[in-house]
Parts: structure tokens; C-alpha cells; sequence
């Protein structure tokens, strides 16, 4: 079967269902059920990084959130449990497709903010306005910097956890559209297929909680589709092989109806 992309499916009943669904997992109340759910076993992942990532992938994935935890501690802490699934991704074309980005970029943080502190401490001790004013202008920046690798940082990390998400859902994609249910639930019968999947649920419902109705969102992804879209779609798909194991997505079945896949029209 060829490679599933959004080229191959369009909505047949109105868009909304499935960013509604994805919107209304992100309150407070019902992530936290979600994260009740499945984090104890992401986190059982996480403590395995040392085990489980291979040593060239963990020494970048290493400086990545070394990076992140001394300029944004906080994303730090949201995006830490899942950096064993980013270190296992299985392409390395998808790996550096999405890490080494995020490297770079905050590297560029590091330096910006190293060059912050060398004219910061070279301020006179009674400074004029201009030089208060560059002074002010290089933190502006360095912090607005930091903003935007925040947002790139949950962006990417979301998307690189889809293709692992996504090499299910083509394997599966079949079973998906006509509910063989013996195949479904051969799909969740491996517990590591199964991680995958949650792992990506939670890096994007996190993300989304993190960063809001940020613009990051609607910037457009592969074949013309917006960020947001694409992975609200992804996610769907996702849950709807999750419905079949012993940990389903909360409130998918009332909304997703007997045959998830129904709202898809597959294009020839």
C-alpha cells in the first residue's frame, strides 16, 4: 500500500469535528484525565532514554534539551517525557528532518544571549539612554527569540512524533476503513505501537495547551495544509486505532460514531 498522506483523504461532513474534539481534550480538566491515562507509561519510556535511544541520537538529543532547559525551563519540563520517543524515531531522515532544526536553532538562542551579556557587562555604571536603550533592545530580542523556538520546539517535536504515528496508521489504514476489527486489534496488541501512538496524542495536546491559538499553527505544513490541520488529522487517526485497545481516547466513540473513518472521503 502506498504511503498514506493528506492528498489521499478529504472531509466529507464539516472540518470543524475534528478541531473541535482536539479543542475540547485540551481544557484543563480533561487533559488531566488524559495524562492520568497514559503518562505513566511515556514516563516509563522517558526513564529508559539510556537504554532505549542509540548514542549518536542521544548525544543530540542530549545538547537539544540541555539547550532548552537553560533558556526555557518550563518547555523544558512539558517536552522532557517525551524525548525517548523523539530519539527512537524510526527514520533517520525524519530524525534530522526534525532535531537537528531545533538544535540550530537554539544554539542561535545561546549565542544571542551570550552576546546580551557581553554588552550588559560592559554598561557603563551610570549608562546613557541610548546605551540603555540597546541594552533593552537585545534582552527584547533574545526573549522574543526564545518565544519563537518555544513554539517551533512543541511544533516540531509534534510532527516528528506523527510519523511514527503515521507508519501505524498506513499499516493499518485498510482495517481503519473497514473496521476489520481482528486486524485493529492485532494493530494494539503491541504494547510499543501502542506508546507511539500516545506519545504523539500527548506531545500535541500538550503542545496546543502550551502555546494556545498561536499563528505557529496556521503556517502551512507539506501539500499546502496548515500545521494545526494536518496533525488534528493525524491525531484523529490515531485515536481511532487507540479505540481498539485497553486505553482509548476518552470521549472519541460518542463523537466518532461506529466507523471513525466515516468523515473521510478517500480519493481515488
Amino acid at each position: 500500500m502506498s504511503a498514506l498522506t493528506l492528498k489521499d483523504l478529504t472531509l466529507a461532513t464539516p472540518p470543524k469535528i475534528v478541531p473541535d474534539f482536539v479543542d475540547e481534550l485540551v481544557q484543563p480538566d480533561n487533559l488531566a484525565q488524559l495524562r492520568a491515562l497514559y503518562m505513566p507509561a511515556i514516563e516509563a519510556d522517558a526513564a529508559q532514554f539510556d537504554q532505549l535511544v542509540p548514542a549518536e541520537r542521544a548525544r543530540t538529543i542530549r545538547k537539544l534539551f540541555e539547550l532548552i532547559k537553560t533558556y526555557d525551563p518550563q518547555t523544558y519540563e512539558l517536552i522532557k517525557p517525551f524525548r525517548t520517543h523523539l530519539g527512537i524515531i524510526p527514520k533517520e531522515e525524519t530524525f534530522t528532518k526534525f532535531i537537528s532544526p531545533l538544535v540550530v536553532s537554539w544554539g542561535d538562542v545561546e549565542m544571542l544571549y551570550q552576546d546580551y551579556q557581553t554588552c550588559h557587562l560592559q554598561m557603563p555604571d551610570s549608562p546613557s539612554a541610548k546605551e540603555l536603550e540597546i541594552d533593552a533592545g537585545m534582552l527584547n530580542m533574545f526573549k522574543q527569540f526564545c518565544v519563537e523556538n518555544r513554539l517551533n520546539t512543541f511544533l516540531l517535536s509534534s510532527r516528528a512524533l506523527s510519523c511514527a504515528a503515521v507508519a501505524q496508521i498506513e499499516t493499518y489504514f485498510d482495517a481503519l476503513c473497514t473496521q476489520d476489527q481482528a486486524a485493529l486489534a492485532q494493530a494494539v496488541s503491541d504494547a510499543q505501537n501502542v506508546n507511539q501512538l500516545q506519545t504523539f496524542a500527548m506531545c500535541y495536546l500538550t503542545a496546543l495547551a502550551a502555546t494556545g491559538d498561536h499563528y505557529f499553527w496556521s503556517e502551512l505544513a507539506e501539500d499546502g495544509i496548515t500545521g494545526r490541520d494536518d496533525l488534528d488529522v493525524k491525531f484523529w487517526l490515531s485515536a481511532a486505532l487507540l479505540e481498539h485497545s485497553a486505553t482509548p481516547i476518552p470521549g472519541f466513540s460518542a463523537i466518532a460514531g461506529a466507523n471513525p473513518l466515516a468523515i473521510f472521503e478517500v480519493k481515488s
